[in-house]
């Protein structure tokens, strides 16, 4: 999830994994996927700091995506970018919806990403 800020700046506020049933190749949550934090679905895979690493060039992706959207589309607030991993961890982008669910962070134990989501979801629905 990419969101303008209360400052004005494009910000990653959330991001959040999927894991596919078992049966099926796709991951989305009427499908039987299951919402993960994303450091629990990449930590036999991955170093602490190579996740933290991955993390933040997910985040930056993100940014540079809306960035580049927000020019043909300048009302646009908020992003999700849908993004998968090959066996290398190389990130390839699925599709950017331009009205994403911020519920699915709400299935995260942590609360956090979830919160400031909403927050900033609500600073945006103000203006």
């Amino acid at each position: 999830m990419v969101q303008v800020s209360p400052k004005g700046a494009w910000e990653a506020t959330g991001i959040i994994g999927r894991l596919g049933h078992p049966r099926k190749i796709v991951t989305n949550y009427h499908s039987g996927g299951k919402p993960t934090a994303i450091e629990t679905l990449l930590q036999s895979h991955l170093s602490p700091h190579r996740l933290a690493q991955l993390t933040e060039e997910l985040n930056t992706l993100g940014v540079r995506i809306a960035a580049h959207m927000q020019k043909t589309y300048p009302k646009i607030q908020q992003i999700g970018v849908d993004v998968g991993l090959d066996r290398s961890l190389t990130p390839w982008i699925i599709e950017v919806n331009m009205r994403p669910d911020p519920y699915i962070f709400n299935q995260l134990k942590d609360k956090t990403m979830y919160k400031k989501v909403m927050r900033y979801r609500r600073f945006q629905m103000k203006k």
